[in-house]
């Protein structure tokens, strides 16, 4: 059963599809496919292709979705998705529906693979690169705990980082909270891990936590986290410009942004988060007036 086509891909591209393969195996269920009957394809007329008709369940509708969708976000042009079925046999000539019946059969899929197709003069050869094994299904969703910083100098402009590598990528800066570690503590280590910032005052912790789900090729997958709970903390800059000092695995660089334009400066898919910053730090700064 083929679950999608990638068309041509990069080599460079492999190693990101076999994430993303783990990524949809893990975050899915065994899926239940049903032969119903035969199949001539494209049609009896014209038929090249002698399959076995099937019905999906739902699930392997989103397992294919997930994998075009994931195919589609790396840049591959050539993703397609067919409705499933089995193909028993390539023909050189149309050939009649077999005339015998068909006995309906329920199969259940526990795994999937990332097969290499490669066309030669004696025809295709196949080899398959990644066996994904689908799971029963996570017993619990597991968030990353996070912090992201929202850090304000005496302009009451915000402290932004450019992600490095992705240019034009603005941000909070922001970080994993280590095992028993307290958010305020989180905070002050994650904002001088990336800018060298050590002065600053806490305004506040964030009210609020928010919660988004990893990419399926993101790496925390490979920790069993499907995403991000991230708290917001505000600080207030006591020192000046010299004392920043980025470091550039991490930002590529920086900027001070007035509170009415953090919003639109910020990546679109941080918008909704910085949304919610935006609207606790007018509180904040009111009380703090």
């Amino acid at each position: 059963f083929t679950l999608a086509f990638l068309g041509e891909v990069a080599p460079e591209l492999v190693t990101k599809l076999a994430k993303v393969g783990e990524g949809v195996a893990v975050a899915n269920k065994p899926l239940k496919i049903s032969l119903t009957g035969w199949d001539l394809i494209p049609s009896v007329a014209e038929a090249r292709v002698l399959a076995i008709k099937t019905k999906a369940d739902d699930n392997f509708l989103k397992i294919q979705s997930d994998l075009t969708a994931a195919g589609r976000g790396l840049g591959l042009n050539g993703v397609s998705a067919k409705p499933p079925h089995l193909t028993l046999a390539r023909l050189k000539s149309p050939m009649p529906v077999p005339d015998f019946d068909f006995p309906n059969l329920q199969l259940t899929i526990t795994e999937f693979s990332l097969i290499e197709s490669t066309l030669t003069t004696a025809g295709p050869n196949y080899k398959a690169l990644k066996h994904f094994l689908l799971t029963t299904g996570r017993k619990k969703e597991k968030y990353r705990p996070n912090v992201s910083i929202c850090l304000i100098n005496k302009n009451n402009e915000v402290f932004l980082i450019e992600r490095a590598g992705s240019p034009g990528h603005w941000q909070l800066p922001q970080g994993g909270i280590d095992e028993g570690e307290k958010v305020e503590p989180a905070a002050r280590r994650e904002l001088n891990e990336e800018s060298g910032i050590k002065s600053v005052k806490l305004l506040q912790i964030g009210g609020f936590k928010f919660k988004y789900k990893f990419p399926y090729a993101h790496p925390g997958y490979n920790n069993d986290y499907i995403g991000q709970e991230q708290t917001p903390v505000y600080f207030q800059f006591l020192g000046s410009d010299g004392e920043i000092k980025l470091n550039l695995r991490e930002a590529s660089g920086y900027q001070w942004v007035a509170l009415n334009d953090l919003v639109n400066t910020v990546f679109p898919v941080r918008q909704e988060y910085t949304k919610l910053v935006y609207d606790e730090l007018k509180k904040i700064l009111k009380l703090h007036d």
